[in-house]
């Protein structure tokens, strides 16, 4: 590699890289969480040019070292806890960075931005919005592309415990490293930054059995094994996730299944039952592989659970109920917002408050479910503060 510049030294030496990390890191919606560093993102702007220097700084000198995660639970729309850990500003600067770097050899290898089955992490580039092919509305478009064309039987599923147990060894030696030519100068940060801690796991703990009771454990949500894991949160994350499963997407659509995922959910459509047995039993035998496994599966939709294998009449994917070529909010997030408007409805703020928080969780209603097919009964209920019978 004489006279052709490392990756790392390319993190290094050219500043528009740093830059450009900064930049992007900056416009992202969870710019207001700060990690544990307590430094928030007006602050980090205030004073860039200080920070970003101490960036280069070190990583010019070879001992960066990534901070501890900010742990935090959110709760699904299936009641169940979602972890995340949100790293400090600083660190996403460099994850980002790293991202910028090896994102288009890994697109060039695994057909990442591409791929006609994925629609989650998806962009275009790095500065584009997400455009109608992509994301959850360009999921569902292809879902009733399917359905209209004959394919009336699905198989519903998500990967148990995706993003935990993805084999980082794994990941790192068969679907990342192969792609940088040789360059192995990054290796070292990479591993680094997904080989974190998580701080106040003992006020997590409490948290999650006040919240959610002795059905999870702290362990599985936020584990601590060095060899699995990407954890949500990190930049990198998206990216990683859709590289470990680049080639299940692949042998699935060179076989002829008629798959649509969308990060660690997917549905495939298929001519009948059987056919979506098969299709379960086929994914089940490709992700094992990869040290990943799938609920067992159900004929009834009502089993939330498990994988459905079922007719596509009232199945909820991504937030949505599909009903044949219909999709309509699902019955989860038609509860989860009622429960917020009563709980601004109960909330001591002013009379003027309580209408501004409503307005606003109005329109971010509105924004969401805006495709959906109509449903009157739904919104003449939903105005009553109660979901449809």
């Amino acid at each position: 590699m004489s006279g052709k510049r490392t990756l790392y030294e390319r993190l290094c030496d050219d500043y528009d890289i740093i830059n450009e990390a900064w930049e992007l890191v900056s416009k992202k919606p969870n710019k207001d969480s700060e990690g544990i560093d307590e430094i928030k993102l007006s602050e980090f702007a205030f004073n860039q040019r200080k920070y970003l220097s101490q960036i280069r700084k070190e990583l010019r000198a070879n001992n960066y070292k990534f901070d501890k995660v900010r742990g935090a639970l959110l709760t699904k729309d299936n009641g169940k806890p979602r972890p995340i850990q949100i790293a400090t500003i600083k660190d996403r600067v460099v994850q980002k960075a790293l991202e910028l770097l090896i994102r288009k050899p890994l697109d060039k290898k695994h057909n990442i931005f591409n791929n006609p089955a994925s629609f989650a992490f998806v962009k275009k580039s790095e500065i584009d919005e997400i455009d109608a092919e992509t994301g959850v509305w360009g999921a569902i478009e292809q879902v009733k592309e399917y359905y209209n064309n004959g394919y009336t039987w699905a198989v519903k599923s998500d990967i148990q415990n995706f993003f935990p147990s993805i084999d980082r060894t794994k990941l790192f030696k068969d679907y990342v490293y192969p792609c940088l030519n040789g360059d192995s100068s990054l290796n070292d940060l990479l591993e680094k930054s997904f080989t974190v801690e998580t701080a106040q796991i003992e006020e997590l703990e409490k948290s999650l059995s006040k919240r959610f009771g002795s059905k999870y454990k702290i362990k599985d949500l936020f584990p601590d094994n060095i060899e699995l894991g990407v954890y949500q949160g990190s930049i990198l994350s998206p990216l990683m996730s859709n590289v470990y499963l680049a080639d299940f997407d692949k042998t699935l659509l060179e076989e002829g299944y008629n798959l649509v995922r969308y990060a660690d959910d997917f549905i495939i459509l298929c001519k009948t039952k059987d056919d979506a047995i098969n299709a379960f039993k086929r994914c089940r035998e490709l992700l094992k592989a990869k040290g990943l496994k799938l609920h067992d599966h159900s004929f009834s939709v009502s089993e939330k659970k498990k994988t459905v294998i079922a007719e596509l009449k009232h199945i909820d994917f991504l937030g949505l109920e599909i009903v044949g070529s219909k999709v309509y909010p699902s019955k989860a997030s038609i509860d989860k917002y009622v429960i917020k408007l009563e709980e601004i409805a109960a909330s001591k703020a002013s009379l003027m408050r309580k209408l501004n928080r409503i307005e606003k969780l109005v329109n971010a209603w509105g924004s969401t479910y805006r495709r959906t097919d109509h449903y009157k009964d739904l919104y003449k209920n939903l105005d009553l503060g109660e979901p449809p019978q």
